[in-house]
C-alpha cells in the first residue's frame, strides 16, 4: 500500500518493517469482493445451486429438502409394513408342521393300534433267530401257523416263542432234541442246539388243550416255554401277533420265516 509522508500524523507510529522487509501481500488469484454473490449461494429467481470452485455443491436453502433424505423414512415404513406379513408367514409354517407332526403321530398310533408294533427283544431265548437289544415289527395278525414267532402276553409283558402245536396236536421230542407233532419230525434249521435238554418239566407225548399253543424257544437249552409248567401253553386271547422282520440294528436287518 502506497503511503505519503506529507500527509502523515506525526503522532501516529509507523511500523517497523525492518531491514529486507517486505509487505506480506497474497499470492495467487484474488477473492471475490464481499459485496458479491457466492458462486455457491442461489441466484435471484430460485435457480439450483452450482458447484463452487472447489467442486462441492453448496448446502441448500433453508425450507427445502433433499431427495435422498427421505430414503431412510420410506425404508423404514416399508420394514415396518413387512414385519406382520413375515411375522404371519411364521405362524403359518409353525401350523403346518404342528399339523404334520399331528398327523403323523395319529397315523402311527393307528398302525400300532390295529396293524403293527415295533418289540424290543430282550433275553437270548429266541437266538439266532434276534439277538438281545434287536428291534422286530410284529403285525397284529392271529392267523398262525407252524413256525410262526409269535408275540404273546405274559405277566404284563410281551414273550416271543416259536409256534410248533396247535389245539389238539399231540408233541413229543426225538432221541436228537428235534420236535416231533403227530408223529411227524419237524425241519427246524432254525434251532440253536436241539440236542440239548432245557427247561422240561411236563410229560411226553403231551396233547395241546383246546384254545391254546404250543410254542418253543430257539435256543431250546435255555429257553423257558411249553416245555415248562412256569410258562404252560399260550392261550389265543394272550396272542399280539406274528413276527415278521428285524429292523435294527442294520447289521441284523432280516425277513422272518
Amino acid at each position: 500500500m502506497a503511503t505519503h509522508r506529507g500527509s502523515a500524523n506525526a503522532n501516529e507510529p509507523r511500523p517497523d518493517l525492518g531491514n529486507n522487509a517486505v509487505e506480506n501481500k497474497p499470492k495467487g488469484k484474488r477473492r471475490a469482493p464481499a459485496s458479491k454473490v457466492n458462486e455457491g449461494e442461489p441466484a435471484a429467481g430460485g435457480e439450483s445451486p452450482k458447484p463452487n470452485r472447489e467442486g462441492k455443491r453448496a448446502a441448500a436453502p433453508a425450507g427445502t429438502v433433499s431427495e435422498t433424505s427421505s430414503e431412510p423414512a420410506n425404508q423404514s415404513a416399508k420394514d415396518a409394513s413387512e414385519a406382520p406379513r413375515k411375522a404371519r408367514s411364521r405362524w403359518k409354517i409353525l401350523g403346518r408342521v404342528l399339523e404334520v407332526a399331528v398327523v403323523t403321530a395319529a397315523v402311527g398310533i393307528l398302525i400300532s393300534t390295529f396293524f403293527l408294533s415295533v418289540l424290543q427283544i430282550r433275553g437270548t431265548s429266541m437266538e439266532p433267530t434276534f439277538h438281545d437289544g434287536d428291534l422286530a415289527v410284529t403285525t397284529h395278525s392271529k392267523s398262525l401257523e407252524t413256525g410262526d414267532i409269535v408275540a404273546f402276553y405274559y405277566n404284563n409283558k410281551v414273550l416271543l416263542k416259536r409256534v410248533v402245536g396247535f389245539p389238539g396236536d399231540w408233541i413229543d421230542f426225538a432221541e436228537d432234541g428235534r420236535v416231533i407233532v403227530n408223529g411227524e419230525k419237524l425241519d427246524e434249521s432254525y434251532v440253536l442246539d436241539p440236542g440239548e435238554g432245557g427247561n422240561v418239566d411236563i410229560t411226553f407225548p403231551y396233547q395241546v388243550p383246546e384254545g391254546r399253543y404250543f410254542v418253543l424257544g430257539d435256543h431250546r437249552s435255555t429257553s423257558i416255554d411249553s416245555r415248562s409248567e412256569h410258562l404252560g401253553t399260550v392261550a389265543e386271547d394272550q396272542v399280539l401277533g406274528t413276527v415278521k422282520a428285524v429292523v435294527w440294528p442294520l447289521t441284523h436287518v432280516t425277513w422272518v420265516d
